[in-house]
């Protein structure tokens, strides 16, 4: 029952973006959700752009022929799209919607961001008004899920479906001029002008307040953001209250001494500091790349035994051999960080639209042909030293004397 002592994460109003009574943060929002990824999303910045202007000319010939028979290998046609079709509503291609999105767990993908091609935008434009934003979110699984609870930072937009019914829970909110004309009239979200946004802190006054009055000591609002983090992967919370977080989101407590207050916060600066740079993050050093020829496309990755799961084939040319076991404990979804990279970089072609899907053509896009490899041995290291972190984190203990371990 002690749960319900600790204080919300989440204000009782959805959306609220003013200062919170009652809770952690003042605000917080789904993830986006397409309802048409194959067609949204995309590793190349030209398959994207294609893939949005077939859909495009599909609706124009489906408003202009008045007829909503809309074929399925050219377009998808969900809820808000066919109500624009019935309206009569034009809708154009802006290259200024395509963005780079936090897809899974540490797999960015290109994204469509607009009004058009986003089934539901939630408030995401409020966290990510333009291009580049500073700002980072705490992303939790929603309520209601099969999969254990799971968190994760980043500075992107996030999809949906990263964890489980994603809820974003930002370090800043900005409010963005909502009467500002649309450059060309496009349906693009973001906001050109930094004068015309003003930032507010995503943490509330209310909770900056108890932690002063507990500690006696004035925290920075990040400070209080990577205590949250911290805390959140801590096992022993995850464990004890896990039928809570199905059913809820989660409440904070605040620890019992500032010695392990400030425990968590730098155990959620470090966890973020990998979470947040994990593609510039070293492979550890027991790793072996064995590379026969400097070929560094995928098809798909596997494992050369799915028991042991110590070795990868990379491709035909590439293996990577001496994965440590801690790393298959990093889980998200009911598999780990690797087994999600495994089954996102790789060759698929959607049978109805038959777009191709090449994790290989990102490589193009950031111009380095040993991404995906450097991706691979980047968050093996990212799962085990993630794993070490929470391994070490404190018991979780508060004024009732209760010791949550």
């Amino acid at each position: 029952d002690i749960f319900n002592e600790f204080i919300p994460l989440a204000p009782n109003k959805v959306h609220n973006n003013q200062n919170s009574k009652n809770s952690v943060f003042n605000f917080y929002t789904h993830a986006v959700i397409t309802c048409r990824d194959k067609w949204a999303y995309s590793y190349s910045y030209d398959t994207l752009s294609d893939n949005i202007n077939i859909c495009i000319d599909n609706y124009i010939k489906q408003k202009s022929r008045r007829a909503h028979d809309v074929d399925n290998r050219k377009f998808s046609c969900t809820r808000s799209l066919l109500v624009k079709l019935k309206k009569n509503i034009d809708i154009k291609y802006n290259s200024d919607s395509i963005v780079e999105a936090m897809y899974r767990p540490f797999v960015k993908k290109l994204l469509y961001y607009s009004n058009d091609f986003v089934e539901v935008l939630g408030q995401s434009q409020l966290l990510f008004p333009k291009k580049p934003t500073d700002n980072l979110v705490i992303s939790i699984s929603g309520t209601g899920v099969k999969n254990k609870f799971n968190v994760l930072m980043a500075r992107n937009i996030v999809d949906f479906q990263c964890l489980d019914n994603t809820r974003c829970f930002p370090l800043y909110i900005y409010d963005v001029n909502k009467n500002k004309q649309i450059k060309n009239n496009q349906t693009a979200v973001f906001d050109d002008g930094i004068h015309e946004n003003t930032r507010k802190d995503g943490i509330s006054d209310y909770f900056a307040n108890l932690v002063e009055l507990k500690y006696k000591k004035r925290f920075e609002k990040t400070d209080i953001f990577y205590y949250i983090y911290g805390l959140l992967h801590s096992k022993a919370y995850q464990s004890i209250f896990s039928d809570d977080l199905r059913l809820q989101f989660p409440r904070i407590p605040l620890v019992k001494s500032i010695e392990d207050f400030i425990a968590f916060s730098d155990a959620g600066r470090h966890l973020a500091s990998l979470h947040l740079n994990y593609e510039d993050i070293m492979p550890l050093n027991e790793l072996k790349v064995t590379i026969d020829k400097e070929i560094y496309n995928v098809t798909k990755m596997h494992y050369r035994d799915t028991k042991k799961r110590d070795v990868i084939v990379y491709n035909e040319y590439i293996t990577i051999e001496n994965i440590p076991l801690a790393t298959h404990d990093y889980i998200f979804r009911g598999k780990s960080v690797l087994n999600h990279i495994i089954d996102q970089y790789q060759i698929k072609i959607d049978k109805e639209s038959g777009i191709i899907l090449d994790p290989n053509e990102w490589c193009k896009y950031v111009d380095n042909p040993k991404y995906i490899l450097n991706l691979v041995l980047s968050v093996i290291t990212v799962s085990v030293k993630t794993m070490e972190i929470i391994n070490s984190l404190p018991p979780i203990t508060v004024d009732k004397d209760v010791d949550l371990r």
